[in-house]
């Protein structure tokens, strides 16, 4: 098809530009009609609130191929809800924020509203379960609130604050109360969104937040702690099958009975990324209490090492830590980061090795094969752990054939209870590329 200028002057530079363009949006388009026509959703299926995850806002508000790939999924998954990371800065010590490019953001909402999506604002970061930093949260849910009330494109917002991932969480004496923070700053922003809005306020939560916590006396799960400050959950039930044993099913099966018993809401999450392995090099070993003490201090260095951010990883072995790096290329320099700190938190007994060698002894090591000692040159021991395969715990290594067969399972399992709001996928980007596997 021959494309031309309107007034036929531009030059071959601009002419060849725009059939380009225009080449890339029909391949999107043909992309569209190809996974819809071959991988949809069976019509029989009733209507529900799916939701969809999006963290890569800047490229749907930069980049209008984009804004096609998420009409082509959220068509193929019955999705109509969408939880949407817009991009902000923190002001004064986190006691104002200003939103990024806020025309563009607000176009971009309009947008959604217009093609018929109910929008949540969403964000978390592990810290801001930190009582130091819970004013973050309180801010962000004021600025949310205000957006609202600015411009009516929001419909809820969603928290994904995970202080899991903190190192704090792999201490017993210090895990209770990073939970109890948790759970107060939950509360505490509810009441800004709840006083001030009608918006629907969640959280997103593992499915294996079960264990009882005590709150202002009140001692119950976490997650139904989570429940009842909310208008609903969303459970992250990440596996690769829908159905059986340890599928997304069988392990948001307690979540959803509660919500039924208790009158509340959940989404059923599934995962499509692939999750970091859980390999780790072990460097040091640690008391508990010594650990401990150093992290409970207020400017204490491992308040800022988190597991999602840093690769830090902490197991238990016969009541003392392993400390170590949980991704081979980043070893060298992580350590070099933090080994000062390390060296006072232990007593001095950090692992040295040469870490040119320990990174040649890793890459050499295909993925996939069994837990290995490694004996380093100097003799001192190191340990690559594995304690599953997370690429087994996703839908990321699913075909899209496959994955479509247990998306199809997922929502007849939600359309038979209603506590179940919808099922929710994470996130746009990588369900969009399993969807394009060949």
């Amino acid at each position: 098809m021959n494309i031309r200028t309107i007034d036929g002057q531009r030059n071959d530079t601009m002419h060849h530009r725009n059939r380009t363009l225009y080449a890339a949006r029909l391949s999107c388009i043909g992309l569209v009609l190809y996974i819809i026509t071959v991988f949809a959703v069976p019509s029989s299926l009733p209507a529900q609130n799916n939701a969809l995850w999006i963290w890569n806002t800047r490229q749907l508000i930069d980049e209008p191929e984009w804004r096609d790939s998420l009409q082509l999924v959220s068509g193929q998954l019955s999705v109509n809800t969408l939880f949407v990371y817009l991009s902000y800065t923190f002001h004064q010590d986190g006691d104002s924020l200003s939103w990024n490019r806020k025309d563009s953001i607000i176009s971009l909402l309009q947008w959604m509203k217009k093609s018929g999506f109910s929008v949540h604002a969403l964000t978390g970061e592990p810290e801001w379960a930190l009582p130091e930093q819970h004013r973050y949260v309180l801010t962000y849910a004021r600025a949310a609130v205000e957006l609202q009330k600015e411009t009516g494109l929001l419909d809820g917002l969603q928290f994904d604050i995970e202080p899991y991932l903190l190192l704090p969480y792999a201490v017993p004496s210090t895990r209770q109360k990073l939970l109890k923070d948790w759970i107060h700053v939950v509360w505490k922003a509810s009441t800004i969104v709840r006083n001030n809005s009608s918006l629907q306020y969640g959280c997103a939560v593992p499915f294996w937040m079960e264990k009882p916590v005590t709150v202002d006396g009140v001692t119950m799960p976490v997650v139904q702690h989570l429940g009842f400050l909310t208008d609903y959950l969303a459970v992250m039930a990440y596996r690769y099958t829908a159905s059986g044993p340890a599928s997304v099913i069988s392990f948001s099966e307690q979540e959803r009975r509660w919500a039924r018993e208790a009158g509340r809401k959940i989404y059923i999450g599934v995962e499509t990324q692939r999750l970091p392995g859980s390999e780790s090099v072990f460097l040091c070993e640690a008391e508990p209490d010594t650990f401990a003490a150093r992290m409970a201090m207020e400017d204490g260095p491992f308040q800022d090492y988190r597991l999602k951010g840093h690769k830090l990883s902490v197991r238990m072995a016969d009541d003392r830590f392993l400390v170590g790096i949980s991704r081979r290329d980043v070893a060298d320099s992580a350590l070099a980061g933090i080994r000062t700190e390390l060296i006072a938190a232990v007593n001095g007994r950090v692992l040295s090795f040469p870490f040119k060698r320990l990174e040649t002894i890793l890459r050499e090591e295909e993925e996939g094969e069994k837990a290995s000692r490694l004996m380093l040159t100097d003799g001192h021991p190191a340990f690559v752990i594995r304690e599953e395969d997370q690429v087994r715990s996703t839908m990321f290594g699913l075909s899209p054939v496959e994955f479509m067969d247990e998306y199809a399972i997922l929502l007849r399992h939600a359309a038979k209870f209603p506590e179940v709001e919808g099922i929710a996928v994470h996130d746009l980007r990588s369900v969009r590329r399993l969807l394009e596997k060949k």
